[in-house]
């Protein structure tokens, strides 16, 4: 009986979160049969089970999570309330609204479990292994799309893709629709990597080694604009972990994410459909000065005239229209999940072109903004001041210590990402989210212990 209650919650939590990496029920082509198709996943219906055992077995942790997962996690779903009331479509806004109420709950649940040092240890190499098996599945799928020429459910043929065009294959593993989740897990994940590199034997930090090259193959294949902040992290969490912080390193590598961030946002803002370089000669004119240029008879003037054609990237046109429904309903927004009223809205007023079909405003800012105004905003960044400062306040001298702020860096490269995606209805974010508090709270622990 002691062995049950103390074992059996923790297995059922790592069940849960190894199958949010199996998000495999694409809305537009759905495994499972109605009402199950859609947004639902498998460890949707692995958590009520999971959560039901862990509160049979005393829910152990409870009161150690309370104020670092529960306090953000009910704030979060109070403003989804408060704008769900007045939302301009209920229906979506409050199952939107109780979609919040399974993560923040599952936050609490996740991070209760993972407060004891042996079982944050045990879940970060659980976890590790996870995400590599996702990576290695992915590799795999992409190295037979390309053998093949021919895409398959893990991997897709990209389409307009710039200075590629048509002709790559984008990796998303088991994580569908699309490239961005596999980007974005890679990025939670490669913290945990780095802390298990530390503070492992030298065995295990060959096979970490290794483990880093494969998920930075794999981030590439993706095509994603995470990559950005991949690369970001990972030269960070180098620079940490060198023998010699050199600060001109450090500024080099905050310089180039600048830059690197601007010429994203470039792209995602304008697209060039075609261009035009046209030379003229006007033989009939001189421009002539006695000291320092003269005109050429035979050559004339020359003229050199650019035309360059442009229309706006759709990553743009989403955060136009975004903006447009915030200031409509600048206090509560429109409602959660409410982006189809909105976007019929802006078709009408000219914001958006008729044949135009987008679930959100790919930007989490930008969609928030929309969808719940400034009640929203401001809960949005109350909420990640509340995760983040645990984690980044946490004592390092520890492997949960070190763990707490690495993960805070990464959850602070997925919150940069969030310019370009909507993350908050990831539920292995919610769970990075978790293994990062759980870490502060074991640092604190351990820290008041000695």
């Amino acid at each position: 009986m002691r062995v049950w209650r103390s074992s059996l919650p923790y297995l059922a939590f790592a069940a849960y979160a190894a199958l949010s990496l199996l998000m495999l029920n694409d809305p537009r082509r759905p495994l499972l049969p109605p009402p199950l198709a859609g947004k639902i996943q498998l460890s949707d219906l692995v958590f009520p089970a999971a959560l039901a055992i862990w509160l049979a077995a005393g829910a152990r942790g409870l009161v150690a999570a309370a104020r670092p997962a529960g306090l953000p996690a009910a704030l979060w779903i109070v403003a989804n309330v408060i704008v769900a009331a007045t939302a301009v479509w209920s229906g979506p806004a409050w199952r939107e609204t109780l979609a919040f109420v399974y993560l923040g709950a599952g936050l609490v649940w996740a991070t209760a479990l993972l407060t004891e040092p042996t079982r944050l240890r045990g879940f970060a190499r659980l976890w590790t292994v996870a995400v590599g098996t996702v990576v290695g599945i992915g590799l795999l799928a992409g190295l037979i799309a390309t053998l093949s020429g021919q895409e398959n459910y893990l991997v897709y043929a990209g389409r307009d893709m710039y200075i590629f065009g048509n002709r790559v294959f984008r990796i998303r593993s088991t994580l569908t629709p699309t490239t961005k989740l596999l980007a974005t897990l890679l990025i939670l994940a490669l913290p945990v990597v780095f802390v298990l590199r530390r503070h492992g034997t030298s065995r295990e930090r060959r096979l970490y080694g290794w483990l880093l090259v494969l998920m930075t193959l794999c981030e590439l294949l993706t095509y994603s604009r995470q990559i950005l902040e991949y690369l970001g992290l990972l030269g960070l969490l180098g620079w940490l972990e060198g023998s010699r912080r050199r600060r001109a390193l450090a500024r080099a590598l905050a310089v180039a994410y600048v830059v690197g961030f601007l010429g994203v946002m470039a792209l995602s803002t304008w697209r060039i459909t075609d261009v035009g370089l046209t030379r003229t000669a006007d033989q009939t004119r001189t421009v002539t000065d006695n000291h320092y240029y003269s005109t050429i008879p035979e050559t004339g003037i020359q003229t050199v005239d650019l035309r360059i054609e442009y229309v706006h990237d759709n990553y743009f046109i989403l955060k136009w229209i975004a903006w447009k429904g915030f200031l409509e309903r600048p206090l509560v927004g429109w409602g959660p999940d409410t982006w189809p009223r909105l976007l019929e809205w802006a078709k009408r007023t000219g914001y958006a072109p008729e044949r135009f079909r987008f679930e959100s405003g790919q930007s989490e800012p930008f969609t928030i903004a929309a969808e719940m105004g400034l009640v929203g905003l401001a809960a949005w960044a109350a909420f990640w001041v509340l995760c983040l400062r645990p984690m980044w306040t946490a004592p390092d001298q520890t492997f949960a210590g070190m763990l707490a702020r690495y993960q805070a860096l990464g959850c602070g490269a997925v919150l940069l990402t969030s310019v370009h995606l909507d993350v908050m209805r990831f539920r292995f974010l919610w769970i990075s989210l978790a293994l990062g508090l759980a870490a502060a709270v074991c640092a604190r622990t351990e820290g008041a212990g000695a």
